[in-house]
Protein backbone atom coordinates (compact mmCIF):
# COMPACT_ATOMS: atom_id res chain seq x y z
CA UNK A 1 0.00 0.00 0.00
CA UNK A 2 2.30 2.67 0.68
CA UNK A 3 4.45 1.47 -2.56
CA UNK A 4 1.08 2.42 -4.02
CA UNK A 5 1.37 5.50 -2.29
CA UNK A 6 4.65 6.37 -3.92
CA UNK A 7 3.85 5.81 -6.83
CA UNK A 8 0.80 7.84 -6.96
CA UNK A 9 2.73 10.92 -5.34
CA UNK A 10 5.47 9.94 -8.27
CA UNK A 11 3.14 9.95 -11.13
CA UNK A 12 1.20 12.76 -9.80
CA UNK A 13 4.17 14.81 -9.70
CA UNK A 14 5.22 14.17 -12.97
CA UNK A 15 1.53 14.77 -14.48
CA UNK A 16 2.21 18.50 -12.33
CA UNK A 17 5.21 19.15 -14.37
CA UNK A 18 4.85 18.52 -17.32
CA UNK A 19 1.27 20.66 -16.63
CA UNK A 20 3.81 23.47 -15.88
CA UNK A 21 5.58 22.86 -18.60
CA UNK A 22 2.69 23.10 -20.98
CA UNK A 23 1.50 26.49 -19.34
CA UNK A 24 4.84 27.92 -19.59
CA UNK A 25 4.61 27.18 -23.72
CA UNK A 26 0.69 27.40 -24.50
CA UNK A 27 0.40 31.18 -22.22
CA UNK A 28 2.99 33.19 -23.85
CA UNK A 29 1.46 31.66 -27.51
CA UNK A 30 -2.09 32.89 -26.41
CA UNK A 31 -0.23 36.50 -25.40
CA UNK A 32 1.74 36.67 -28.36
CA UNK A 33 -2.04 36.16 -30.60
CA UNK A 34 -3.49 38.39 -28.10
CA UNK A 35 -0.90 40.94 -28.66
CA UNK A 36 -0.40 40.30 -31.97
CA UNK A 37 -4.20 41.03 -33.47
CA UNK A 38 -5.11 39.15 -37.17
CA UNK A 39 -3.76 39.77 -39.98
CA UNK A 40 -6.81 41.26 -40.98
CA UNK A 41 -6.76 44.35 -38.76
CA UNK A 42 -5.56 47.56 -39.16
CA UNK A 43 -2.56 48.97 -38.51
CA UNK A 44 -0.13 52.14 -38.63
CA UNK A 45 2.73 52.89 -41.11
CA UNK A 46 5.04 55.71 -41.08
CA UNK A 47 4.31 58.85 -43.85
CA UNK A 48 5.34 62.34 -44.40
CA UNK A 49 3.10 65.02 -43.53
CA UNK A 50 1.35 66.43 -46.62
CA UNK A 51 2.77 70.33 -45.18
CA UNK A 52 6.06 68.75 -46.56
CA UNK A 53 5.17 67.91 -49.84
CA UNK A 54 5.25 69.92 -52.49
CA UNK A 55 3.41 67.96 -55.02
CA UNK A 56 0.59 70.23 -54.50
CA UNK A 57 -2.32 72.92 -56.51
CA UNK A 58 -3.02 76.20 -55.09
CA UNK A 59 -3.10 74.96 -51.35
CA UNK A 60 -2.53 76.83 -48.17
CA UNK A 61 -1.36 75.25 -44.81
CA UNK A 62 -2.01 76.96 -41.89
CA UNK A 63 0.43 76.28 -38.27
CA UNK A 64 -1.88 73.43 -36.78
CA UNK A 65 -1.60 71.12 -40.47
CA UNK A 66 -4.49 71.54 -41.61
CA UNK A 67 -5.38 72.90 -45.28
CA UNK A 68 -7.38 74.80 -47.89
CA UNK A 69 -6.89 76.92 -51.67
CA UNK A 70 -4.23 79.28 -51.77
CA UNK A 71 -4.68 82.47 -53.36
CA UNK A 72 -5.17 82.02 -57.14
CA UNK A 73 -8.00 82.02 -58.58
CA UNK A 74 -7.27 79.63 -61.73
CA UNK A 75 -9.19 77.01 -61.70
CA UNK A 76 -9.16 74.23 -64.71
CA UNK A 77 -12.04 74.49 -67.39
CA UNK A 78 -13.95 71.74 -66.50
CA UNK A 79 -14.59 73.42 -63.00
CA UNK A 80 -15.27 77.08 -64.91
CA UNK A 81 -17.43 78.86 -62.70
CA UNK A 82 -16.11 77.48 -59.30
CA UNK A 83 -14.02 80.06 -57.16
CA UNK A 84 -11.80 78.36 -55.57
CA UNK A 85 -9.48 74.65 -56.81
CA UNK A 86 -6.96 72.98 -55.01
CA UNK A 87 -5.17 69.95 -55.09
CA UNK A 88 -2.70 67.97 -52.76
CA UNK A 89 -1.06 64.91 -53.48
CA UNK A 90 0.78 62.68 -50.70
CA UNK A 91 3.88 61.32 -51.31
CA UNK A 92 4.60 57.48 -51.46
CA UNK A 93 3.76 55.44 -48.52
CA UNK A 94 5.10 52.08 -48.28
CA UNK A 95 4.39 49.27 -46.17
CA UNK A 96 5.89 46.24 -45.44
CA UNK A 97 3.09 44.56 -44.73
CA UNK A 98 0.00 43.66 -47.52
CA UNK A 99 -2.96 46.09 -47.21
CA UNK A 100 -6.44 46.09 -49.11
CA UNK A 101 -7.89 49.35 -47.39
CA UNK A 102 -7.04 52.55 -46.09
CA UNK A 103 -9.11 54.28 -43.13
CA UNK A 104 -8.39 58.29 -43.04
CA UNK A 105 -9.08 59.74 -40.15
CA UNK A 106 -10.14 63.98 -41.61
CA UNK A 107 -11.75 67.13 -40.52
CA UNK A 108 -13.62 68.86 -42.79
CA UNK A 109 -15.02 71.69 -42.74
CA UNK A 110 -17.12 72.77 -45.52
CA UNK A 111 -20.89 74.46 -47.01
CA UNK A 112 -23.11 72.59 -48.88
CA UNK A 113 -22.10 73.89 -52.15
CA UNK A 114 -18.37 72.87 -51.92
CA UNK A 115 -16.72 69.80 -52.82
CA UNK A 116 -14.06 68.02 -51.39
CA UNK A 117 -12.83 64.73 -52.70
CA UNK A 118 -10.80 62.09 -50.55
CA UNK A 119 -8.98 59.27 -52.64
CA UNK A 120 -6.51 57.28 -52.68
CA UNK A 121 -4.57 54.78 -55.05
CA UNK A 122 -2.05 51.77 -54.22
CA UNK A 123 0.45 49.59 -55.91
CA UNK A 124 1.83 46.04 -55.81
CA UNK A 125 4.92 43.60 -56.79
CA UNK A 126 4.41 44.96 -60.34
CA UNK A 127 4.59 48.51 -59.76
CA UNK A 128 1.00 49.43 -61.97
CA UNK A 129 -0.84 51.32 -59.90
CA UNK A 130 -4.38 50.98 -59.04
CA UNK A 131 -6.96 54.03 -60.25
CA UNK A 132 -7.94 56.36 -57.73
CA UNK A 133 -10.79 55.34 -55.54
CA UNK A 134 -12.75 57.77 -53.48
CA UNK A 135 -13.52 57.51 -49.52
CA UNK A 136 -17.08 56.69 -48.15
CA UNK A 137 -18.25 58.28 -45.69
CA UNK A 138 -16.77 56.71 -43.19
CA UNK A 139 -13.19 58.03 -44.47
CA UNK A 140 -12.58 54.32 -45.91
CA UNK A 141 -11.00 53.66 -49.48
CA UNK A 142 -11.32 50.38 -50.57
CA UNK A 143 -9.50 48.82 -52.89
CA UNK A 144 -10.14 45.30 -54.83
CA UNK A 145 -6.57 43.81 -53.92
CA UNK A 146 -3.29 43.35 -51.95
CA UNK A 147 -0.77 46.53 -52.34
CA UNK A 148 2.09 47.29 -50.34
CA UNK A 149 2.15 51.02 -51.22
CA UNK A 150 -0.14 54.09 -51.06
CA UNK A 151 -0.46 57.61 -52.31
CA UNK A 152 -3.81 59.70 -51.08
CA UNK A 153 -5.37 63.15 -52.72
CA UNK A 154 -7.38 65.68 -51.30
CA UNK A 155 -9.46 67.84 -54.12
CA UNK A 156 -10.94 71.12 -52.79
CA UNK A 157 -13.43 72.70 -55.91
CA UNK A 158 -15.55 75.55 -53.86
CA UNK A 159 -18.21 78.13 -54.91
CA UNK A 160 -18.37 79.82 -51.70
CA UNK A 161 -16.62 83.12 -50.92
CA UNK A 162 -14.81 80.96 -48.07
CA UNK A 163 -12.63 77.56 -49.44
CA UNK A 164 -13.61 74.84 -47.67
CA UNK A 165 -10.93 73.63 -44.46
CA UNK A 166 -9.18 70.05 -44.35
CA UNK A 167 -7.17 68.07 -42.09
CA UNK A 168 -6.05 64.94 -42.19
CA UNK A 169 -5.35 63.81 -38.89
CA UNK A 170 -4.02 60.21 -39.50
CA UNK A 171 -4.55 57.17 -41.30
CA UNK A 172 -4.26 53.43 -41.05
CA UNK A 173 -4.47 50.04 -43.33
CA UNK A 174 -6.15 47.41 -43.10
CA UNK A 175 -4.11 43.99 -43.96
CA UNK A 176 -4.84 41.28 -45.95
CA UNK A 177 -5.43 37.22 -44.65
CA UNK A 178 -4.39 34.43 -46.69
CA UNK A 179 -8.60 34.12 -47.19
CA UNK A 180 -8.50 37.82 -48.56
CA UNK A 181 -6.13 36.61 -50.80
CA UNK A 182 -7.89 33.42 -51.61
CA UNK A 183 -11.14 35.77 -52.37
CA UNK A 184 -8.81 38.08 -54.64
CA UNK A 185 -7.65 35.69 -56.81
CA UNK A 186 -10.99 33.51 -57.26
CA UNK A 187 -13.17 36.89 -57.87
CA UNK A 188 -10.78 39.37 -59.81
CA UNK A 189 -10.99 39.38 -63.20
CA UNK A 190 -8.79 41.31 -65.45
CA UNK A 191 -9.90 44.76 -66.47
CA UNK A 192 -7.79 45.18 -69.71
CA UNK A 193 -9.66 46.50 -72.67
CA UNK A 194 -8.99 46.40 -75.94
CA UNK A 195 -8.30 49.53 -78.80
CA UNK A 196 -11.86 51.61 -78.08
CA UNK A 197 -12.88 53.48 -81.09
CA UNK A 198 -13.41 57.38 -78.94
CA UNK A 199 -15.01 60.71 -80.78
CA UNK A 200 -12.11 63.06 -80.00
CA UNK A 201 -11.55 66.92 -79.51
CA UNK A 202 -8.91 69.34 -79.07
CA UNK A 203 -8.19 70.10 -75.08
CA UNK A 204 -6.70 73.75 -76.33
CA UNK A 205 -6.97 76.20 -73.55
CA UNK A 206 -2.99 77.18 -74.05
CA UNK A 207 -2.10 79.15 -70.43
CA UNK A 208 -4.51 77.65 -68.44
CA UNK A 209 -4.09 74.99 -65.89
CA UNK A 210 -5.17 71.46 -65.86
CA UNK A 211 -6.60 69.63 -63.41
CA UNK A 212 -3.05 68.39 -62.04
CA UNK A 213 -1.51 71.53 -61.92
CA UNK A 214 0.05 71.85 -65.19
CA UNK A 215 0.24 74.93 -67.26
CA UNK A 216 -0.77 74.30 -70.88
CA UNK A 217 1.39 75.02 -73.78
CA UNK A 218 1.25 74.74 -77.10
CA UNK A 219 3.58 72.14 -77.59
CA UNK A 220 2.27 69.85 -74.36
CA UNK A 221 1.66 66.24 -75.12
CA UNK A 222 -1.49 65.05 -72.86
CA UNK A 223 -4.88 63.86 -72.83
CA UNK A 224 -8.42 64.85 -70.90
CA UNK A 225 -10.47 61.74 -69.65
CA UNK A 226 -14.01 62.49 -67.85
CA UNK A 227 -12.74 61.01 -64.89
CA UNK A 228 -10.08 61.78 -62.03
CA UNK A 229 -9.47 57.80 -61.74
CA UNK A 230 -7.15 57.85 -64.06
CA UNK A 231 -5.70 61.29 -63.56
CA UNK A 232 -1.86 61.70 -63.28
CA UNK A 233 -0.60 63.14 -59.76
CA UNK A 234 1.14 65.88 -61.05
CA UNK A 235 2.85 66.36 -65.09
CA UNK A 236 6.34 64.71 -64.08
CA UNK A 237 4.02 60.96 -62.49
CA UNK A 238 3.02 59.78 -65.62
CA UNK A 239 1.18 56.47 -64.07
CA UNK A 240 -1.39 57.03 -66.16
CA UNK A 241 -0.95 56.79 -69.85
CA UNK A 242 -3.04 56.01 -73.23
CA UNK A 243 -1.60 54.98 -76.73
CA UNK A 244 -3.64 56.57 -79.40
CA UNK A 245 -3.63 55.39 -83.10
CA UNK A 246 -5.13 58.12 -85.97
CA UNK A 247 -5.42 57.39 -89.40
CA UNK A 248 -2.86 54.13 -88.80
CA UNK A 249 -0.21 56.38 -86.94
CA UNK A 250 0.18 55.32 -83.04
CA UNK A 251 1.59 57.39 -80.40
CA UNK A 252 2.23 55.79 -77.29
CA UNK A 253 1.98 56.30 -73.36
CA UNK A 254 0.59 59.26 -73.59
CA UNK A 255 -0.44 61.00 -70.28
CA UNK A 256 -3.83 61.61 -68.67
CA UNK A 257 -3.05 65.42 -66.88
CA UNK A 258 -6.43 66.83 -66.73
CA UNK A 259 -10.44 66.03 -66.38
CA UNK A 260 -12.89 66.06 -69.19
CA UNK A 261 -14.70 66.80 -71.59
CA UNK A 262 -18.39 67.24 -70.35
CA UNK A 263 -17.81 64.91 -67.14
CA UNK A 264 -16.31 64.30 -64.30
CA UNK A 265 -17.36 61.37 -62.91
CA UNK A 266 -17.53 59.15 -66.20
CA UNK A 267 -14.60 56.30 -65.94
CA UNK A 268 -16.35 54.57 -69.11
CA UNK A 269 -13.60 51.82 -69.70
CA UNK A 270 -14.22 50.21 -66.21
CA UNK A 271 -16.68 47.34 -66.61
CA UNK A 272 -20.50 48.44 -65.03
CA UNK A 273 -19.87 46.66 -61.87
CA UNK A 274 -17.36 48.99 -60.76
CA UNK A 275 -17.91 51.79 -63.49
CA UNK A 276 -19.00 55.42 -61.37
CA UNK A 277 -23.31 55.89 -61.70
CA UNK A 278 -24.72 58.52 -61.68
CA UNK A 279 -28.84 58.52 -62.26
CA UNK A 280 -28.60 55.71 -64.30
CA UNK A 281 -31.60 53.87 -62.52
CA UNK A 282 -34.67 53.55 -65.57
CA UNK A 283 -31.92 53.82 -68.19
CA UNK A 284 -30.04 50.89 -68.49
CA UNK A 285 -25.95 50.75 -68.50
CA UNK A 286 -23.65 51.21 -71.11
CA UNK A 287 -21.22 48.85 -72.50
CA UNK A 288 -17.73 49.27 -71.52
CA UNK A 289 -15.66 51.48 -73.63
CA UNK A 290 -18.46 53.44 -74.01
CA UNK A 291 -19.50 57.42 -72.50
CA UNK A 292 -22.23 58.76 -71.41
CA UNK A 293 -21.27 61.71 -73.36
CA UNK A 294 -21.15 59.80 -76.68
CA UNK A 295 -24.38 57.81 -76.04
CA UNK A 296 -26.05 61.05 -74.48
CA UNK A 297 -25.30 62.68 -78.13
CA UNK A 298 -25.72 60.52 -80.56
CA UNK A 299 -28.71 57.85 -78.76
CA UNK A 300 -30.28 60.44 -76.26
CA UNK A 301 -29.22 58.20 -73.70
CA UNK A 302 -30.11 59.38 -69.65
CA UNK A 303 -32.73 61.68 -71.96
CA UNK A 304 -29.36 63.40 -73.66
CA UNK A 305 -27.83 64.53 -69.95
CA UNK A 306 -24.65 64.51 -68.84
CA UNK A 307 -24.65 64.74 -65.27
CA UNK A 308 -21.70 65.23 -63.72
CA UNK A 309 -19.66 68.41 -64.80
CA UNK A 310 -20.28 71.36 -62.56
CA UNK A 311 -19.89 74.62 -65.31
CA UNK A 312 -21.52 76.58 -62.81
CA UNK A 313 -19.47 76.15 -59.89
CA UNK A 314 -21.94 74.40 -58.03
CA UNK A 315 -21.95 70.04 -57.11
CA UNK A 316 -25.58 69.74 -57.26
CA UNK A 317 -25.82 66.77 -58.92
CA UNK A 318 -28.88 65.12 -61.02
CA UNK A 319 -31.63 63.73 -59.52
CA UNK A 320 -34.04 63.34 -62.96
CA UNK A 321 -35.52 64.71 -65.69
CA UNK A 322 -37.05 67.65 -64.18
CA UNK A 323 -34.78 68.16 -61.52
CA UNK A 324 -31.68 68.01 -62.94
CA UNK A 325 -29.52 70.16 -60.35
CA UNK A 326 -26.82 72.41 -61.76
CA UNK A 327 -24.46 70.22 -63.14
CA UNK A 328 -25.67 68.74 -66.35
CA UNK A 329 -25.63 70.02 -69.95
CA UNK A 330 -27.19 68.52 -72.36
CA UNK A 331 -27.43 68.71 -76.54
CA UNK A 332 -30.77 71.13 -76.58
CA UNK A 333 -31.60 74.11 -75.25
CA UNK A 334 -32.08 73.73 -71.61
CA UNK A 335 -33.58 75.97 -69.45
CA UNK A 336 -32.25 74.05 -66.47
CA UNK A 337 -28.66 74.58 -66.77
CA UNK A 338 -26.50 77.58 -66.20
CA UNK A 339 -24.01 77.33 -68.86
CA UNK A 340 -24.46 77.98 -72.74
CA UNK A 341 -22.15 74.56 -73.10
CA UNK A 342 -23.67 71.64 -74.94
CA UNK A 343 -22.53 67.93 -75.06
CA UNK A 344 -20.53 67.21 -78.59
CA UNK A 345 -20.21 63.23 -77.61
CA UNK A 346 -16.51 63.67 -77.15
CA UNK A 347 -15.17 61.08 -74.77
CA UNK A 348 -11.43 62.53 -74.71
CA UNK A 349 -9.59 65.76 -75.01
CA UNK A 350 -6.04 65.77 -76.76
CA UNK A 351 -3.59 68.73 -76.53
CA UNK A 352 -1.91 70.40 -79.35
CA UNK A 353 1.00 68.80 -79.19
CA UNK A 354 -0.74 65.07 -79.63
CA UNK A 355 -2.71 66.55 -82.15
CA UNK A 356 0.07 67.88 -84.38
CA UNK A 357 1.77 64.59 -84.05
CA UNK A 358 -0.98 62.80 -84.95
CA UNK A 359 -1.88 65.38 -88.22
CA UNK A 360 -4.94 66.10 -87.14
CA UNK A 361 -6.09 69.92 -87.84
CA UNK A 362 -6.71 71.85 -85.14
CA UNK A 363 -10.19 72.60 -84.42
CA UNK A 364 -11.13 69.00 -86.13
CA UNK A 365 -13.09 66.40 -84.08
CA UNK A 366 -12.18 63.39 -85.17
CA UNK A 367 -12.51 59.25 -84.12
CA UNK A 368 -9.52 58.08 -82.61
CA UNK A 369 -8.27 55.06 -81.45
CA UNK A 370 -7.69 54.42 -77.72
CA UNK A 371 -5.90 51.89 -75.25
CA UNK A 372 -5.83 52.78 -71.54
CA UNK A 373 -2.55 51.17 -70.19
CA UNK A 374 -2.99 51.33 -66.91
CA UNK A 375 -5.81 48.13 -67.38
Amino acid sequence: MLKSRKSFSALLGTVLIIAVLVISFVAPAIAANTANPSSSSEFSVASQPLTTNVNNVNIKFFPDGSFSTGDSTEVPHIFEGAKHYGMVVSEVVYSDRQFKAAVFDSKIQKSSDDMVLLEAAASGDNGKWSEWEQADSNGVVNFLGAYNSLQYRITIISSSSTPPTVKVNSFKLEGVSPADIKAFNSSLKPLSLGPCLEFATREGLIGRTTANGHVIKSTDVFVALPSGKGLCPSDKNNIYTVNITYNGKPMTNIPVWDVGPFNIYDDYWNPNSSRSTWGYAGYGNLPQGSSEEWYAYTYNFHNGWTSSCPYSGQVTAYVSDSDPGTQVHNTKANPNTHSSVRNNGASIDLSDGVLNYLGIPLGTNVNVSVTYNWL
